[in-house]
């Protein structure tokens, strides 16, 4: 299988539609397309299919963007949290087991 790469490099989106740190350049798109009328869809909702189709500005929908951002935040964090502290539960039980096998054994 034959794969190009560094084709699309040079279009405008590639840096214009992000930011240095990868995230999408909202306020760029924003004064670009605020205007235009887009539909829009919660796609999160998986279990159910997507979600109703509403038609709103694209400056709505970056405001939604940004709220929505913002209560992701702290449960994100949460989350994080919550995984280092079973990793490092998990790491205590190992160091548990090996202390006690080697007990066992001398």
């Amino acid at each position: 299988m034959t794969y190009v790469q560094g084709a699309c490099k040079s279009w405008p989106a590639l840096c214009e539609w992000a930011t240095a740190d990868g995230q999408i350049n909202m306020q760029y798109l924003r004064q670009l397309a605020g205007h235009s009328k887009v539909t829009v869809t919660d796609t999160a909702r998986r279990h159910e299919g997507s979600g109703p189709c509403v038609t709103m500005t694209f400056d709505q929908y970056c405001d939604w963007w940004d709220q929505h951002n913002k209560l992701q935040q702290p449960q994100q964090q949460q989350q994080q949290q919550r995984q280092q502290q079973s990793g490092e539960r998990v790491q205590q039980q190992h160091e548990y087991v090996t202390h006690q096998q080697q007990q066992h054994i001398e």
